[in-house]
């Protein structure tokens, strides 16, 4: 049942042309469903120009804190890829790239609550690999970055 319903999503984010293998981009109108888990609804602006990603969020869900009741590392990471691929899919078209390496450092924990930025730029591209960095901040702080390196298909 969840790839049945999965497929039909992809088909409504994304129309492919018939023959020649070509890909017709239909931004997406909803975050990804790993997102949606996380209780966010929307989706960040594309500059084409200089291949930026930037994504308002005003908090999470509060299933996504650990212990210490803030939001839990991997949640922040999956963020940041996610970011990332959002960033690859707006230059390249779906399925274009998938992570291959990834970096994070951590600089200040982050309250659910928290109204957060997300940005992520293309570097560099050195013949199959994109060079990418991913930053999340809240409150003018930067709370954790990665630096991703991702492998086109």
């Amino acid at each position: 049942m969840t790839g049945n319903f999965l497929l039909v999503r992809l088909n409504k984010i994304m129309q492919f042309e018939k023959g020649g293998g070509m890909v017709k981009k239909v931004l997406p109108a909803s975050p990804t469903l790993f997102v949606q888990l996380l209780g966010i609804k929307s989706i960040g602006q594309f500059n084409k120009d200089d291949r930026t990603y930037t994504w308002q969020i005003n908090g999470l869900d509060k299933r996504a804190v650990n212990y210490f009741r803030t939001v839990h590392g991997g949640v922040i990471m999956g963020l940041l890829d996610d970011a990332c691929g959002v960033t690859i899919y707006n230059c390249y078209g779906v399925n274009s790239a998938v992570t291959n390496k990834a970096e994070s450092a951590f600089f200040k924990p982050l309250r659910p609550i928290s109204s957060i930025t997300i940005t992520c730029q293309i570097l560099e591209e050195t013949g199959n690999k994109i060079y990418l960095n991913s930053q999340l901040s809240s409150n003018n702080h930067l709370i954790a970055e990665m630096n991703a390196v991702w492998t086109r298909r």
